[in-house]
C-alpha cells in the first residue's frame, strides 16, 4: 500500500466553471487562516502543500493541505467550503467543531458558519469516527486483544504504533498497525496488519461482504480479522505486496485471471450490491463544461446478463504482487454482487487512456485473454464496448472533480475515445 498518488492542481477549474464557491485557498491563505484560527498566532509554519481535491458542483470544494512547522513537524490540514446555500448547514455542526479537547491557544478544528469555511487537522473527522482511535496505542492494543487477534495481555503498549498511508477526508483512511508482543525478544520483527478507518454506517455492510467473499470466493484477498462497525474499522491481515502503478498495463493477461478468480463465483442472495459510480452523474458535471462534446451520449441502464462478485472499482493500481510472484486484490469496499462488464471495463478503459487506442486494444485482448482461460464470464463484445465508453466518461468527470491540471485537454480526449468506444452514442451505466 502506497500513499496517494501525486497530482498537479488547478485552482481556475472553479472560475471557469461559474461556481458559487470560493476558489481553493494558496499557501499564504492557509498560513494565515491556521495561525489565526488554530494557534492564536503562536506557530511558525514553514511550508504549505496542496495534497488533495475533491469537488461537488453547486455544493462544497474539498482540499487537503500539508502544513510544515518550524520545528520541523508536519500534520494534514482538511479545509472544506460550501456553496451559497449550503452554508447554513454548517450550524448544525457546531457543537461538533466546538468540542475538540486540546491545550489553550492550540484548536484542532475550526467553523466559520458566515464564509462557509470548515478545517480540521487530522485525525478529527466528522465522518470517520475511528480515525481518533488510531493514535491511541492502549486503545488499538485492547483492539486486537479483545477481539482474539492475538492473546489477551500480551501487546507491548509503547512499542504498537500506526501508520497512515492512505486519507481520503470523510471516505476513508488506511493504514499499517504494527504490535510487538511480550514473549517476543525486544529485537524481534512486528507483527503487522492493515488498518482501515472507514463510515461507520458503511462499516457493517463491508464487513459483512468481506467475510462472504472470503468464504466463497477462491479469490487472493487480504482476509478481514476483526472489525468494530461502531467505529468504523476494519483491521485485515498485512500482505507483504508491491501495488502496481496506475498505468502498469505490463502483464494484462496476468491481471484478466485475477479478476477471474473473483467473477467466478456467484455471490448469496443476502450480499450487498457493488457500490458503483454512475455516468448519468459524471454527464450532469461535464454538461456545463464540455457541452459540446456530450451530445449524442447516452447511458443505457441494460438488465445484467449474469450476477457474480464484483470488485466494484478494478483498476491496476487495485492489484499488488507478493515476492513470490502472485497478485492479489486490494481496495474492496465496494466490493458486492453485479455485472461483471464493469470491472472488466473500468481496467480497460485505463488502458486506453494510458495507452491510445491502439496500443489498448491489444492490451484489452490480453486481458480479455488470460480473464477467459482463467474462467471468467462470457463476454459481449458490444456490452463491453458501451461500457469502456460510460467508464470513460466517468473518467472526464473525474479530472474536474479533483481539479487537475489540464483537467479540460484530459477530459476532452476521454470524451473522444468514449465516442470510438460507444459507436451509436451507448454509454454503459
Amino acid at each position: 500500500m502506497t500513499v496517494l498518488r501525486h497530482v498537479e492542481r488547478d485552482g481556475t477549474l472553479l472560475a471557469s466553471a461559474s461556481q458559487r464557491l470560493a476558489p481553493p485557498p494558496d499557501a499564504e491563505q492557509v498560513k494565515e487562516e491556521v495561525q489565526r484560527h488554530l494557534f492564536d498566532g503562536q506557530v511558525e509554519i514553514s511550508s504549505v502543500t496542496w495534497t488533495y481535491a475533491r469537488w461537488k458542483p453547486g455544493t462544497s470544494l474539498m482540499t487537503v493541505h500539508e502544513v510544515e512547522f518550524g520545528d520541523g513537524t508536519r500534520e494534514q490540514l482538511v479545509r472544506k467550503s460550501f456553496a451559497d446555500g449550503k452554508a447554513a448547514s454548517l450550524a448544525e455542526r457546531r457543537e461538533w467543531f466546538d468540542s475538540a479537547p486540546c491545550a489553550p491557544g492550540r484548536r484542532r478544528r475550526w467553523l466559520d458558519t458566515e464564509r462557509g469555511i470548515a478545517a480540521w487537522f487530522y485525525p478529527f473527522d466528522r465522518e470517520l469516527p475511528g480515525l481518533g482511535k488510531l493514535i491511541d496505542p492502549r486503545w488499538l492494543a485492547r483492539f486486537v486483544e479483545e477481539g482474539e487477534v492475538v492473546p489477551r495481555r500480551t501487546v507491548r503498549r509503547r512499542r504498537t504504533a500506526f501508520q497512515l498511508l492512505r486519507y481520503k477526508p470523510e471516505h476513508r483512511a488506511v493504514g499499517r498497525l504494527d504490535l510487538v508482543l511480550r514473549d517476543q525478544p525486544r529485537d524481534a520483527e512486528r507483527r503487522s496488519f492493515a488498518l482501515r478507518a472507514i463510515r461507520s454506517p458503511a462499516a457493517g455492510r463491508v464487513a459483512a461482504t468481506r467475510e462472504r467473499l472470503h468464504s466463497d470466493t477462491g479469490a487472493p484477498v487480504p482476509r478481514l480479522l476483526l472489525h468494530d462497525v461502531d467505529q468504523g474499522l476494519l483491521l485485515e491481515e498485512w500482505l507483504e505486496a508491491t501495488p502496481l502503478d496506475r498505468e502498469d498495463f505490463d502483464s494484462p493477461g496476468e491481471a484478466g485471471a485475477t479478476l477471474a478468480s473473483l467473477h467466478r463465483a456467484e455471490p448469496p442472495l443476502g450480499v450487498a450490491p457493488a457500490r458503483l459510480s454512475t455516468t448519468a452523474s459524471a454527464l450532469e458535471l461535464l454538461g456545463p463544461l464540455l457541452p459540446g462534446e456530450l451530445t449524442g451520449l447516452t447511458p443505457v441502464v441494460r438488465r445484467a446478463v449474469a450476477e457474480c462478485w464484483v470488485h466494484g472499482d478494478f483498476h491496476p493500481d487495485q492489484l499488488a504482487r507478493t515476492p513470490h510472484g502472485g497478485t492479489v486484490l486490494l481496495d474492496l469496499d465496494n466490493t458486492g454482487r453485479g455485472d461483471p462488464v464493469v470491472d472488466l471495463a473500468s481496467w480497460s478503459a485505463d488502458a486506453a487512456i494510458s495507452l491510445g487506442e491502439s496500443a489498448a486494444t491489444q492490451a484489452t485482448a490480453q486481458f480479455l485473454e488470460g480473464y477467459e482461460q482463467a474462467g471468467g464470464r462470457p463476454v459481449d463484445p458490444t456490452a463491453l464496448s458501451a461500457a469502456v465508453a460510460g467508464s470513460l466518461v466517468r473518467l472526464a468527470a473525474g479530472y474536474f472533480r479533483r481539479l487537475e491540471r489540464g483537467a479540460r485537454e484530459k477530459a476532452s480526449r476521454a470524451l473522444a475515445l468514449a465516442r470510438v468506444y460507444s459507436g451509436s452514442g451507448e454509454l454503459g451505466p
